[in-house]
């Protein structure tokens, strides 16, 4: 019966430490970074969003986005970023 109950303090200790570290960020105040494929989904991210978001598209409106080359300062978007969100597989 006490390893039962040990068994369900580290459990409630382990979600409670996970909670406190994913919504963080959010409570700080700061943007949440998000990085599309498309412009497309860039409007539709900053219009869900709102103020609370930064976005960032990869392919620009008038680019067509099977050949956008890739640049080192998108993977440093990437890297910096709280959601990518993009379109296909």
């Amino acid at each position: 019966m006490k390893k039962d109950f040990r068994y369900y303090v580290i459990f409630y200790l382990f979600g409670l430490w996970l909670m406190v570290n994913i919504f963080t960020p959010a409570m700080a105040g700061d943007k949440l970074r998000v990085v599309t494929s498309t412009a497309d989904l860039a409007s539709i991210a900053a219009a869900v969003g709102g103020d609370q978001v930064e976005v960032f598209a990869i392919a620009k409106g008038y680019q067509d986005p099977h050949f956008v080359d890739a640049k080192p300062s998108y993977m440093i978007k990437l890297q910096k970023a709280d959601l990518f969100i993009q379109v296909g597989l």
